[in-house]
């Protein structure tokens, strides 16, 4: 049997058996066409959660802000300093890669935005 006679056999099944081969060709395309959107769409959220990133400064900067006590600890508060420049020593001293550290404080005033809160204290390179 030559490739030519294998050809023809081929196309006298799949035009003896419509229904299957159309079933078989609408699966092939659906599941082609469901993985180009599966594709298509983690490369679009990856784009966006790198776009973010770059929008909030990226993966240079870190921000450190004081939370919530947690109940269990409201006893210690007291003794507590919060965060101080002993810390910003020991983060510069400590982080690999890291290039300058700031330690800013909050201040309210009436009218003041969150922007206008934070106050520079410390710069170290």
């Amino acid at each position: 049997m030559n490739f030519w006679n294998a050809i023809v056999v081929g196309l006298k099944e799949i035009w003896s058996h419509k229904f299957r081969s159309l079933l078989t060709m609408l699966g092939i395309i659906l599941g082609v066409s469901s993985l180009v959107a599966m594709s298509a769409l983690v490369k679009g959220m990856e784009t966006g959660a790198k776009e973010s990133l770059v929008a909030i400064g990226g993966l240079q900067k870190i921000r450190i802000e004081p939370a919530e006590v947690p109940v269990e600890q409201r006893h210690l508060q007291d003794q507590a300093p919060g965060l101080t420049m002993n810390d910003v020593y020991a983060l510069q001293a400590s982080a690999q890669g890291v290039s300058n550290v700031f330690m800013c404080r909050r201040a309210r005033r009436e009218g003041a935005s969150r922007e206008d809160l934070l106050i520079h204290e410390g710069s170290h390179a």
